[in-house]
């Protein structure tokens, strides 16, 4: 009997979050998002600084690393959230490759010759919107990745409704 009086009286049970964990910033997925998108333009072109002063292993140092920034950068803010392969990311290294084979391959075609440019440039076009749409993409849904993480975990926000008892009897309330 004592048990029965136990159940009737309990609460049920629900995941806490671990209290060891603090729920993730929307900002912060953002923001680490568009500094890794800018990084890449800002360390290609300090690339070409370097190479213009005769720095050569320095150029090529900053424009591999320009390079991986500008695929990997605005896909930190989901790194952030815990999400390490974005569609954005993978759809954005097949727009760059796309893009960088069809200015390789015009350049070969067409470097010292006349010949139909259209279909590299219509790759270089594609490519790049593909790379550019992944961008927006990435940086759209970084809060969404952290939406999904804090829910995971146990550390969203929300309201339960609950019965509370007051002197004028039991009403409905939120918690």
């Amino acid at each position: 009997m004592p048990a029965l009086a136990v159940l009737a009286v309990s609460t049920p049970a629900r995941a806490e979050g671990d209290a060891t964990l603090a729920p993730k910033e929307d900002g912060t997925a953002l923001g680490l998002s568009v500094a890794g998108t800018i990084a890449g333009p800002l360390l290609f072109g300090a690339g070409m600084v370097a190479a213009g002063q005769k720095s050569d292993g320095l150029a090529i140092g900053m424009y591999w690393t320009g390079t991986a920034a500008l695929l990997l950068g605005p896909s930190a803010g989901h790194w952030y959230a815990g999400h390490y392969l974005t569609p954005g990311l993978g759809l954005r290294v097949g727009g760059a490759a796309v893009a960088v084979v069809g200015v390789a391959a015009g350049f070969g075609a067409c470097f010292d010759q006349e010949c139909d440019r259209g279909p590299y440039v219509a790759a270089m076009v594609l490519g790049t919107g593909a790379y550019v749409a992944d961008v927006v993409w990435d940086l759209a849904t970084t809060g969404d990745a952290v939406d999904a993480w804090n829910r995971e975990h146990g550390l969203d926000v929300g309201l339960a409704p609950i019965v509370i008892g007051s002197a004028g009897g039991r009403r409905p309330g939120w918690r």
